[in-house]
């Protein structure tokens, strides 16, 4: 989070001030954030060969095809 924004998600209590210097759960543009770095990943993992990779909000659905009989693990 930006710091200009930290006192907008700042409390006090006690004579203490508590503030939020990441982003807090529930941030309005929290899904806007999350949704950029997933499309840096996406695009990241199609350029790396992996065409059906789709990725929503902090969600990631991979489609890999393979042959017959071959591990997917170690792709023998």
């Amino acid at each position: 989070m930006a710091p200009e924004w930290w006192p907008r998600h700042a409390l006090q209590w006690e004579g203490q001030v508590y503030m939020d210097l990441r982003m807090p759960f529930g941030n309005s543009g929290a899904p806007a954030a999350f949704d950029r770095i997933t499309q840096a990943i996406v695009r990241h993992m199609k350029a790396s060969g992996y065409p059906a990779f789709v990725g929503y909000l902090d969600d990631f659905f991979l489609i890999v095809h393979r042959k017959k009989g071959e591990n997917p693990v170690t792709g023998e």
